[in-house]
């Protein structure tokens, strides 16, 4: 998705989008709320939010290292820039996307508080950026939430079966 937006109109050279979707990559399975951190945390018995919580400082210094090397590629290149937003659409901006800026605050909340755990809050966000992609903004098609259930569930269905092959071999050892 991030590669077709930057190669559109000609911004950025295809193979700079693709290297650069690669390079980005490492920080999903680093960052909290992590899927892959999830599935250690079941086959190994260890905390789910303690993992989230050692994830985080390393996760945060590979982004703005990496942020750093892209704007100063950027520079050396003259890559074009965007239109800088005026400073008085700002407020209405951040108005319209008030709900989804919400999503880690009902993460980080709910699982601070002690309301749910990492798991359920996983859960709970994957809800409410469901709802509020259906109700709020209207971007969600059934179509599109159909194709999604579908492609979700094949997905499951895979890490289903590499989970119980993990967890046999683990209580195995």
């Amino acid at each position: 998705m991030m590669q077709q937006l930057m190669t559109e109109d000609d911004k950025y050279p295809a193979s700079y989008a693709a290297a650069l979707s690669a390079v980005t990559a490492v920080l999903a399975p680093i960052l909290p709320p992590s899927i892959p951190l999830v599935i250690y945390a079941l086959v190994s018995d260890a905390s789910i939010g303690f993992l989230f919580l050692a994830g985080v400082l390393p996760g945060v210094m590979m982004a703005l290292v990496q942020m750093t090397i892209v704007a100063i590629d950027a520079r050396r290149k003259n890559f074009p820039v965007e239109k800088p937003v005026p400073l008085r659409k700002l407020p209405g901006l951040t108005l319209r996307a008030f709900p989804a800026l919400m999503l880690p605050v009902v993460l980080l909340v709910g699982i601070r508080g002690g309301v749910m755990t990492p798991t359920e809050a996983a859960a709970v966000a994957a809800g409410y950026a469901l709802l509020i992609s259906i109700v709020i903004y209207r971007s969600v098609t059934p179509q599109q939430f159909y194709r999604a259930l579908l492609n979700s569930g094949r997905t499951t269905a895979s890490i289903g079966m590499l989970l119980a092959g993990a967890m046999v071999f683990n209580y195995v050892i």
